[in-house]
Formats: C-alpha cells, sequence, structure tokens
C-alpha cells in the first residue's frame, strides 16, 4: 500500500477532573476525566474537549472556552465540548476545572504527531439500548427511565414495560420520578375508585409492552495512530444514557458506563480514549439494576464490542481537517418568563389533586407535564434570554463528526443519516451549552407530551432547525471535499 505520509498532528490527552468538583459530601467510586482531541493543520488549531459531565448551561461553557482560550492562545471559536452526560457526575469549580483542561490541552499539542487514521462502525447499540418512550393510546408518550416494574434482559436486549404504565393508568404515580417505587405507592392520597376512563384503558391494555428500538444504533470507533504506528488515541461514540450507576449518585461520583468503556478501551489500545455521547434523549441502556457492578458489565460487554470495530479497522493517511460552525439563534419556551416562586410546585399539586379521585390518566400526564416544563426552566435556563447555540463540525478526510447542541431525541439524526446515504457521519450530542437547550424532540413528538417534549428549553421546531442547519454545513463539508 505505500508508506503513510500525513503532515496534519493529532494530539489526544485525558486529564482527571474529579478533583475539580464541589463534593459536597459525596466521594468518588470512579474518577471523572476530561478528554482532549487536538488538531494542527498549519497554522489552526482545532480543539474537542469532551467532559465526564451532566451537563452545562451557555454562559458556563463560554466562559471555560474562554478561560482555555486565553491560557493556550487557541481561537475561542475553534474550541466546542461534549459532555457524557453521565447522571453521577458533580458541580464543577471552574476555575480549577480550566485550569486543568487548559494544562491538559498544552500537553495534547506537545505530544501531537503526524497521523493515520481508521473509523469503523457497527449497528451493535441494538444490542444494548432501547428507546424509553412508550405511547399508549389515551395516555400520551410515558417514560420508562427506572427499572422499577419493568423486566429487562439483557440477553436479548428487550425490556417489557406493561407493570409501568398500569400502575401510571390505575394510580397515577409519575414513572420518572425517583419517588416511584411500587404499584400503589402512593394509596393512601388516592382514591380507590376508577374512573370510565381508566377502566377501559386498563381492559384494553396489552398483556406485555416492550420498549422500541428506534435509536441512533451505531456504535463508532476513530483511532488514530503516528506514521509508525504508533497508538496516538482514540474517539468511540455511542448514543445511550448513563444513569446505570445512578442509584448511588447521592453519595458517589461516577463516570458511569463511558468511564469503564474508555478504561478498558485505553488499555487494550495502550492510548487514550475519549468517549462521545451521540442523540440519547430518548434512549437507555438495557440495565437490571444500578451500581457498581451493573456498569462494569455494560462498560466491558461495550468494549468488547468495540475491540470489534478495531480488528476490521483500515487505516488512511489523514489528508484533511476541517472545523466549521453554524450557530442560530433560539428563544425559549414562552413560559419560563412567567416563572415565579412556588409555579413549580403549584403545578405539581395540581397533578396530586387530581388522582385523589377517580381521574383521567391522559390530563394527569398532561399537569405532569406542565410541572415539569416549569421545573426544567427554573433550574436549567436563562428564561428570559434568547441564545445563538452552534453547531460544529470537525471533519476528518471524508469523516464529518457534527456536535449538535442539548438531549436530542433519535428522530433527529435518522433524519441527519437518511439526507446523506452512504456518507460517514458521526453525529454527537450533548455540545455547547447542553442544559440551555435541554431536550430537543422533533415537533411530533409533542403531541404526545411525556418527559422528554415538556422538559424542552427551546420552543416547536427547533428540532427541525438543527436538522436543516446540520444538513447545511454537512453539504458544505462534502461539496468543499469534491473541489
Amino acid at each position: 500500500m505505500g508508506e503513510f505520509v500525513s503532515n496534519i498532528k493529532i494530539g489526544i490527552e485525558k486529564v482527571i477532573i474529579s478533583n475539580c468538583t464541589e463534593k459536597k459530601g459525596k466521594t468518588v467510586h470512579d474518577d471523572l476525566y476530561g478528554g482532549i482531541l487536538y488538531t494542527c493543520s498549519g497554522k489552526e488549531e482545532t480543539v474537542l474537549i469532551t467532559l465526564d459531565a451532566c451537563g452545562f448551561i451557555f454562559d458556563a461553557i463560554e466562559e471555560l472556552k474562554k478561560a482555555v482560550s486565553k491560557s493556550t492562545g487557541i481561537k475561542k471559536e475553534n474550541i466546542f465540548t461534549q459532555s457524557s452526560h453521565t447522571h453521577s457526575g458533580a458541580d464543577f469549580i471552574f476555575k480549577k476545572l480550566a485550569q486543568a483542561l487548559s494544562k491538559a490541552v498544552k500537553a495534547a499539542r506537545k505530544k501531537a504527531r503526524p497521523a493515520v487514521m481508521g473509523f469503523s462502525r457497527s449497528a451493535a447499540a441494538k444490542k444494548y439500548c432501547v428507546n424509553r418512550r412508550v405511547k399508549i393510546k389515551g395516555v400520551g408518550a410515558l417514560t420508562s427511565i427506572y427499572n422499577t416494574r419493568t423486566k429487562p434482559d439483557v440477553r436479548t436486549g428487550k425490556v417489557e414495560v406493561s407493570g409501568q404504565v398500569y400502575d401510571f393508568i390505575r394510580y397515577g404515580i409519575s414513572i420518572y420520578s425517583p419517588k416511584y417505587k411500587l404499584a400503589g405507592a402512593f394509596a393512601d392520597a388516592m382514591s380507590t375508585e376508577t374512573s370510565k376512563k381508566q377502566d377501559n384503558l386498563l381492559k384494553n391494555l396489552p398483556k406485555k409492552i416492550y420498549l422500541t428500538k428506534l435509536l441512533d444504533p451505531y456504535l463508532d470507533l476513530l483511532f488514530f495512530k503516528s506514521r509508525d504506528g504508533k497508538p496516538l488515541g482514540a474517539l468511540v461514540r455511542a448514543a445511550c444514557h448513563p444513569v446505570i450507576f445512578h442509584k448511588y449518585g447521592n453519595t458517589q461520583i461516577s463516570a458511569d458506563y463511558p468511564g469503564v468503556l474508555t478504561r478498558e478501551l485505553s488499555k487494550l489500545f495502550k492510548a487514550p480514549v475519549i468517549f462521545v455521547n451521540g442523540p440519547c434523549g430518548d434512549v437507555k441502556p438495557v440495565f437490571t439494576g444500578s451500581g457498581p457492578e451493573e456498569t462494569e458489565r455494560f462498560g466491558k460487554d461495550l468494549a468488547r464490542e468495540t475491540k470489534k470495530l478495531f480488528n476490521k479497522m483500515k487505516f488512511k493517511p489523514l489528508e484533511s481537517v476541517t472545523l466549521l460552525r453554524e450557530a442560530h439563534k433560539y428563544r425559549p419556551w414562552p413560559e419560563f418568563k412567567k416563572i415565579k416562586t412556588n409555579t413549580v410546585n403549584n403545578a405539581f399539586e395540581a397533578a396530586h389533586k387530581a388522582i385523589e379521585k377517580p381521574f383521567d390518566p391522559a390530563k394527569v400526564r398532561q399537569l405532569i407535564d406542565k410541572g415539569m416544563r416549569l421545573w426544567g426552566g427554573d433550574a436549567f435556563t436563562n428564561k428570559a434570554r434568547n441564545f445563538h447555540l452552534p453547531i460544529y463540525l470537525l471533519g476528518f478526510n471524508d469523516i464529518a463528526f457534527i456536535s449538535l447542541p442539548g438531549e436530542i431525541l433519535t428522530k433527529i439524526p435518522l433524519s441527519i443519516y437518511s439526507a446523506f446515504k452512504g456518507k460517514r457521519i458521526i453525529i454527537g450530542a450533548l455540545g455547547d451549552g447542553v442544559d440551555t437547550a435541554m431536550y430537543v424532540p422533533t415537533k411530533d413528538e409533542f403531541k404526545y407530551g411525556g418527559y422528554e417534549a415538556s422538559t424542552c428549553g427551546l420552543v416547536k421546531g427547533s428540532g427541525e432547525k438543527m436538522v436543516e442547519l446540520s444538513k447545511k454545513i454537512l453539504k458544505q463539508f462534502f461539496q468543499n471535499l469534491e473541489k
């Protein structure tokens, strides 16, 4: 095949960031990491920062990027971030975080070498993940977050949730509340009678209801090595909520399954491996319980699947690196501007009062949705502002890595893939300002309601706008390659 030749330099580095957190009584079960993918093409430098974190609001990420830019001399607009979205993370001390990441960027720059690249993909995620939104006629969308009253089968990759659906219709229990434990757990606050609508829904409820496999199915591996074959590092991407360790999250800090996955791959490849989460807003792992053991099992299983990708990988010279950026103004939900003290609690109280007598499950779901939307607006967004949230494209030869802000629902990446059939596209979510965008569905999901639609931080149509802008930036990238 001949000698690999490349002047494009790649540097990959990892740094522990657990010591940059406000632990607030928590202990560290396993370390959180920041990852750096540094590229240099001529005088142009770019930096992708991956963070074992649940997410950040836009303003915080802007300040973080500004600090890293000042310390390293790399243009702020050439720096972008991806959060793993571990639900067992912690709040960060931003000054310490910026210092740690700046040091890691400098280390990645120092160790950067001319590179060759390999890319491999499979649809292996379908074995391990499910779409957690279940749509019930006459009720709308319910979100199966917790394993209570479900039957997950890790061997077949199926999750059966008829018990949770029954509980919601019969008892009005919010199945995406951490307080949800058992059928009838709140029975002392409910009527023992049922409405005619409840009776009809329960009568017609299927005996078994399975979560679907509507998800971004790809497990992606992007691997870099030097001209002489020495591994420089890798990026692995899957689309799945890191919620397995979460039961312990109130007292222990963990990177969840991405930490296990990258740890195992780093040992295998003898080089740093960073993780990027894909569009996982409505996707959860197939797991049997919370805690360290199940987190280890899931992460190691994914690592074995990733090893298969590496074994069939072919390497080519890295001849070009491209960075494109497209920002757009997004508006927050109108209700966010009206949030006042106790508004959120009042909304949830209305939902609880509704279940004290025979009720309409669809109405109860709508009341919970309203409470969730107000809670989200109060907790995560700057509710009176518009934001110019960015979409980034980092291209390696003909491979386009897209970074989207927010917890992106599955139909968005599927729309992007379908518009560029035959092209090699890696879609990352949870980019800059993830906690400002929050969940990002397509318009049709709002008619079903449910957790993800109700906690969307942006107005309807924002998901379609992200698809449109992604297509625009991808079209520009692929057209430039043809010139």
